[in-house]
């Protein structure tokens, strides 16, 4: 297992040469034509889509702000580094046909593995601990392993998605959704449409141990190289670009919250409702949940 994570992140080691060096911290703007909103904190503005056709909403570039309600932490989720609001763009009729067979694509993947134990049978296992708001990560051990290089989803990368999302990390925790993973120098065209908003980390500490991939200090924290040797891990100055798919039934997401390339997912919650985690400095001695309900 050792072995296979330091080739599987080694790839994504190597997408540090090629990406082109933006100037937002953390997270990549949307560059699918439109102009990403101004993030809060310093950070790149994100401007989160979902299909109109699954979100009812028609017109271009339409705003909706999260609900002004105790979200219970949910906002915080986000380190000030993205913009809460939710920008649709229409798609016309042979578009939407088509985001809607590949997002079938997808399903398919969720009822062949639907639960932790299903994915560890089929060589998938942990990468970092459960997150309130993006779950639980799976990587597959060994080949495919989808990189995506040319930056556009086909068939075949739909059904290899880079990781799994479950709502635990016990062995019957459901599949929740996927994350989709591109090495393209620049900002992947991705789905079709232009709906999907990909995003990328800086600085990431990880750790080898207990079969699994540790991240000490979670992905929207970067970590200097001083706090990763305090807990025996090794940084990823960048990843490549990433996507969450939320397409299974049951955490799909509205308009809110980023419809189905929304990059939390409310429906991931803590043990009692809440989306509060743990302070920073107690991550490494909880891999497997960082909540403070756990």
């Amino acid at each position: 297992m050792a072995i296979a994570a330091i080739a599987s992140l080694g790839v994504l080691a190597l997408t540090t040469s090629v990406l082109a060096s933006p100037g937002a911290r953390n997270h990549a703007a949307h560059s699918h034509g439109e102009a990403a909103g101004a993030g809060g904190g310093g950070g790149a503005g994100h401007t989160h889509g979902t299909p109109a056709a699954e979100s009812g909403g028609g017109g271009e570039g339409h705003n909706h702000g999260t609900p002004a309600v105790n979200d219970k932490g949910f906002s915080l989720l986000h380190n000030g580094q993205h913009e809460h609001t939710t920008m649709i763009h229409h798609l016309d009729d042979p578009t939407s046909a088509e985001l809607a067979r590949q997002l079938a694509i997808t399903r398919d993947i969720a009822r062949q593995i639907p639960t932790v134990a299903a994915a560890q049978a089929a060589g998938y296992n942990r990468v970092g601990p459960y997150f309130p708001g993006i779950g639980a990560h799976f990587m597959r051990e060994y080949t495919p392993l989808t990189t995506n290089p040319d930056g556009v989803i086909d068939d075949v990368d739909l059904r290899n998605p880079f990781m799994l999302i479950f709502n635990g990390t016990s062995l019957s925790s459901r599949i929740t959704g996927f994350m989709y993973y591109s090495t393209s120098p620049v900002e992947p065209a991705g789905f079709v449409g232009r709906n999907d908003t990909w995003h990328y980390h800086e600085d990431i500490c990880f750790k080898y141990g207990n079969g699994a991939i540790d991240i000490p200090y979670g992905l929207d924290h970067s970590a200097t190289p001083a706090q990763c040797a305090k807990v025996g891990g090794n940084i990823l100055p960048r990843t490549g670009y990433m996507l969450h798919v939320w397409s299974v039934p049951g955490f799909e997401m509205t308009i809110n919250y980023g419809g189905v390339f929304g990059e939390a997912n409310p429906k991931l919650a803590c043990g009692d409702g809440s989306y509060y985690m743990l302070p920073l400095d107690e991550w490494a001695q909880h891999p497997l949940n960082v909540c403070k309900a756990q």
